[in-house]
Order: structure tokens, then sequence, then C-alpha cells
């Protein structure tokens, strides 16, 4: 390949639980040979489905199909319970809204392996990291959220989003950030072979248009006018469209989003809005950054991974701006998630605005560069199952890294790809990525590497 190949791969805990330390580096070190690890401070075991969550997780219903490649516990899907991996330590949290979990015989049973699964990567020489949830707490797996009653992100006219992808609550609720300042200490307190903390989703996932009206919630608005902006006034602009909000949206789904000028000039409204977002988010990465920091006197470094061009701008998410704060930004190209974005703006964009589904698909498409305008139609677009290759090409992949990295000076740049897809599709997107991360390359997830995809990996780098 062109370049040298620096790769990561995620590998969550239950995998080393099930399959063992020896085994899961004989694949990650010894066949790819991963120069950095991610895995999480959490351990499963199976559950009836009457008390579990499923793994793979269903992306909010749409991925009832996703299989794992690796089986667990001899299943390629299954119900699950989770628990932490670790003791928390309580006084941490002494007060707080949000509590961790209680350690169980799941804790004390199989938590240790993931001291155990660091301390082998160690050894050989490989940088660890921990993945959390930005805004979902507990926030050690993606299934698990907790709620107070005032900490969903909120619409101008004071209405949540159901059904979201993401659980994420208002990134500016100070019960959110006093847990995430205790768990970071705490994990790093407990995981003293941790070399990095990375952190999902801190940001808006902009996975449902109706999403983009985020964030009005009485503490983000209070932070949004210390933070200099009119936060009341927006709000009160935006609440008086009523349901022309969602038709604003709708309107103006062609526009530019990186043509802020112009962007500026035909819909001031909306690029007002973008404009609070970026700050609200920039915010809450200064925060994380900085709690990582004084947590471990600067010995774990801080990760953020964010949506791919133009869907970062959509989020909050301005990578020239966190770009300093920040030892590294992965950018994620979660490719089976794009035809499941595609269909809730395109029906959205139909319900506020009418017109012909294939041509808001070319509009939706055009706007968030996830595949070529044509040919396509709506009919065709759906979650692709596990034996359907993904409908991202080459070339789309290619310009969301390339244009990413035109923002980031200081961080190091990863491209995320995942592992979820056939074997040669997965190679296909694995090639793309590395050609425009210039070899830098993180995989999402092992529980989607089959043997044959990891030697098919091995063969290409």
């Amino acid at each position: 390949m062109d370049h040298p190949t620096t790769l990561g791969v995620t590998v969550n805990a239950e995998f080393v639980q099930v399959e063992g330390v020896d085994a899961v580096l004989a694949n990650v070190s010894g066949r790819l040979n991963a120069r950095t690890v991610t895995t999480v401070p959490a351990v499963m075991e199976p559950a009836d489905d009457d008390g579990g969550g499923r793994e793979p997780p269903l992306d909010a219903g749409l991925g009832k199909d996703r299989l794992l490649d690796r089986e667990l516990w001899g299943h390629r899907w299954l119900y699950v319970k989770s628990g932490p991996s670790f003791e928390p330590n309580r006084e941490l949290y002494a007060g707080l809204a949000f509590q961790p979990p209680e350690p169980d015989a799941l804790t004390d049973r199989e938590g240790p392996k993931v001291a155990a699964f660091l301390a082998g990567l160690k050894q050989q020489g490989i940088e660890t990291q921990l993945q959390i949830m930005a805004a979902a707490p507990p926030c050690y797996r993606v299934q698990s959220t907790g709620k107070i009653t005032d900490a969903d992100p909120l619409t101008p006219t004071g209405e949540t989003v159901p059904n979201r992808v993401d659980a994420n609550l208002s990134l500016a609720h100070p019960e959110l950030r006093a847990y995430l300042s205790a768990l970071i200490t705490d994990l790093v307190a407990n995981y003293p072979e941790m070399d990095v903390l990375r952190f999902d989703w801190p940001e808006y996932p902009p996975y449902h248009p109706d999403s983009l009206a985020f964030d009005f919630s009485e503490h983000a608005v209070r932070l949004g006018e210390a933070l200099g902006l009119d936060a009341l006034g927006l709000k009160s602009r935006l609440a008086g469209f009523g349901p022309g909000l969602k038709a604003l949206l709708a309107a103006d789904i062609s526009v530019q989003l990186e043509n802020s000028d112009s962007l500026k000039t035909i819909t001031p409204l909306l690029a007002e809005l973008l404009d609070y977002r970026r700050a609200l988010v920039v915010d809450f990465a200064e925060f994380l950054a900085r709690e990582v920091h004084q947590a471990s006197n600067d010995r774990v470094r801080c990760f953020l991974q964010c949506f791919p061009p133009p869907f970062n701008l959509l989020s909050g998410f301005d990578i020239a701006a966190i770009d300093p704060l920040v030892s590294d930004i992965g950018v994620k190209l979660y490719t089976m998630h794009w035809p499941m974005i595609e269909r809730a703006y395109v029906e959205r964009l139909i319900e506020f605005a009418g017109g012909d589904a294939d041509h808001r698909l070319r509009q939706v498409r055009s706007l968030l560069r996830t595949a070529h305008a044509d040919p396509g139609t709506f009919s065709e677009v759906a979650y692709p199952r596990p034996h359907e290759p993904h409908p991202a090409p080459d070339d789309i992949l290619e310009e969301k890294l390339r244009t990413a990295a035109t923002s980031i000076s200081h961080a190091r740049m990863w491209g995320l790809t995942h592992s979820y897809g056939p074997v040669g599709d997965v190679v296909r997107r694995f090639r793309a990525v590395h050609r425009a991360a210039c070899g830098r390359v993180h995989i999402n997830r092992y529980g989607y590497l089959s043997d044959e995809k990891i030697a098919a990996i091995e063969g290409v780098i």
C-alpha cells in the first residue's frame, strides 16, 4: 500500500472474556500488527430476552439483521447484560444525580480480565485505549444510559426527539459533566496502564433531522449566553416558526454547508443555529480534554471521535477548533448507518416540503455526500444486511477524510472504518480509508473480524 500502516482495532471486553487474552493478542497483534487497541471498561454475560440488551446493537431497530462474525458464548447474536469491569470509587460520585452501576458477581468474576488485557497489550508495546460514551451515563457502553428529569436535549419548542439512535443528554447539563469528571478520575486511577481515553459521540449526533434543532434545554441556553451568543433570542426566533422550523430545515437542504457565507446569506437563521451548536460542542470538547489532563496529570491523552464531513458541521463538531485541544481525532466512516440517515432525512423532507422521493434522495446525497446522487432510487435505500456491500463509493470515503485532514494540524487523525459487511467490501473500504488517512486506520470492531477478514486484511497491509 502507498503508506505504511499504523493500525488500531477496537476489541470489546466480551471477546477477551470468551476467547482469552492470548488468542485475541495473537489476532490483533500477531496477525494484524495493531499498534493501538481500544477496549471498554465493562464486561458481559448472556441474559434472557426479558432483561438483556441485544448484541450486536439494534441501531434503532434497523440493524436487527446484524450478526457477529466471531461468536460470543456460541452465538452470532444474543441478549446480554453488562456490568462495570472495576469497583467504582463511590466517594467521587457522592451527591451526584448520576451514579455508576453497582459491581456484582459479574464484575468480580470477569472484571479483572480487562486489566489483564491492557497489561498484555503493554507488554507487547501496544498503545492502550479505553472508550466510553461522552454523554450517555453511565457511559460504559453504547447500550446503557441514565436519565434525570431535565437532562435531555430539547428543541426550541421544548420537545425531545424519541427513538434516536444515540442516547446523548444535553452536553451542557452540569450533572452530566459532574458525573464525567468523576468517571474520568475513576478510570485513570483504576487503569494505570491506559494511555488514551477515547470518547464516542462528543457532539449532537445528526442521525435524525429533528435532532438538528437541538439544544435549547435550560442549561444549554444558559451556556450559550455565557459564551457570548444570543441563545435566548435564537430560541425565541426558532420557536416562533412553530412547525415552520422543520420546514426551514427541509427547504434549505440543498444549501452547501461548507459555504458559510452563502449559508448566512440564504439562510441566516439556520447558519445561526449551526454556529450555536458548534459553540456548545467545542465547549464540551474543552471540558473533556481539561478533565483528562487534570485527572491524569497529563499522563493520559484525550481522543475524540466524530462524524465525517459534512455531518460534523451538523453535529457541531468543529474539527479545526477542537484539533488543538486533543491528542487524537477519529473520523468515523460507519457506512452501514448512512442509508438509515438518508432515509430519515428524505422522509422528513417529503413530510414537510413534499416532492418526489427519488429527487429528495438526490438532494440529501448532494448535501451529505453519502453516495453519488445518481443512480439511486429511494425504494432501494436500506440498512445493509451482513452479506450486502455498503453503498459508499471509495472516492466519497476518501473525500470525507481528506476534507477533515485540512482542518487538523495538531492531533493525530485516524480514519475509523467498520468491519461489518462481506469480506470483499470490508477490504475495499479499508483500502480507501488507508489511502486517505495516510495509513492511520482504526478498525471497529473485532466482533466482525472473522478469521477470513483478518487474513484478507493481512494480505493488503
